[in-house]
């Protein structure tokens, strides 16, 4: 436990006690907004499919910012059109049923590399 940083944020990682090979930087996926062109109460896609975009970021040490190494970005249009009224609707939604789709669908296309 004393090894263990008081905190730790993702978006600037200094060291890391599980992931010791990752070097200082950023490793969050670029923040979306969620308005444009109009997706009211879809906060729960946009907020499970970030959480997501970000674990493969850390597990494959893409940071942000450095252009040699691709980008994940995963489609929340996907996830309207497909996961249907049993995941949520444009009004509100449930996470875990968000990433039960995903799972359950294995949904590969839903991530474009940039």
């Amino acid at each position: 436990v004393e090894n263990l940083p008081i905190n730790f944020v993702w978006r600037n990682v200094t060291k890391h006690i599980l992931y010791p090979n990752l070097t200082p930087g950023n490793y969050c996926s670029e923040i979306k907004n969620q308005h444009v062109p109009v997706y009211g109460g879809t906060c729960w896609i946009f907020s499970s499919l970030q959480v997501m975009a970000d674990r493969i970021h850390i597990m494959n040490a893409i940071q942000k910012g450095h252009n040699n190494t691709p980008k994940i970005d995963l489609s929340v249009q996907q996830v309207v059109n497909c996961g249907g009224p049993n995941i949520g609707a444009l009004t509100g939604g449930d996470s875990d049923l968000c990433y039960n789709f995903i799972m359950k669908n294995k949904v590969e296309y839903l991530i474009l590399i940039l």
